[in-house]
């Protein structure tokens, strides 16, 4: 696997893989999430939570209550809860922001258009930021990002580019910190 940046923009990505999600449902997905010892929760298109999800920001649903959920609401998307409870923080680069000095990591391109850098969490608080720089957040402690293969309101569902399982979450850029 190899970055290619150009201008500080991903350009692409040299994979041989094969990516693990293809043609699964958002169920299946949420499942396989479970087992990376992701927080997972449901959400709508709108991006929205569709249950009360502030307990599973410290602890994990069971497959059980997941199965429940998607049952219950199966148009759901699939939310990755960061933070300390799935020990990731993510950065969230909207279309058209730059990728420049963020180390290679797991990484899916957002239904958008733009990126998600899913970074080691570091061990200790790290809040939710928005405009660190220009088009990008952290979502962090207390946050959720939607995760592939959601739907997007574009009509573009979420995909990975680095999944999860092919490549180490790397330590989160100090920079982002300060």
């Amino acid at each position: 696997m190899k970055a290619v940046l150009g201008g500080g923009r991903l350009k692409h990505y040299t994979m041989t893989i094969v990516l693990p999600l293809a043609n699964k449902t958002n169920l299946d997905a949420a499942l396989e999430y479970l087992t990376h010892g992701f927080s997972v929760i449901p959400v709508g298109v709108d991006k929205k939570p569709l249950i009360k999800w502030e307990s599973y920001q410290k602890e994990k649903a069971d497959a059980e209550t997941v199965r429940k959920w998607f049952s219950k609401f199966p148009n759901a998307q699939v939310g990755i809860v960061t933070g300390k409870v799935s020990r990731i923080v993510v950065i969230d680069i909207e279309a058209g922001g730059k990728t420049k000095n963020l180390p290679p990591t797991v990484i899916s391109r957002t239904g958008g258009g733009g990126w998600h850098f899913y970074y080691r969490h570091p061990g200790y608080a790290v809040p939710n930021a928005t405009r660190i720089r220009e088009l990008t957040d952290i979502r962090a402690d207390g946050g959720f990002v939607i995760a592939p293969p959601s739907l997007h309101k574009s009509g573009k569902h979420y995909q990975w580019q680095v999944p999860p399982g092919n490549a180490d979450f790397v330590d989160l850029p100090e920079w982002v910190l300060k």
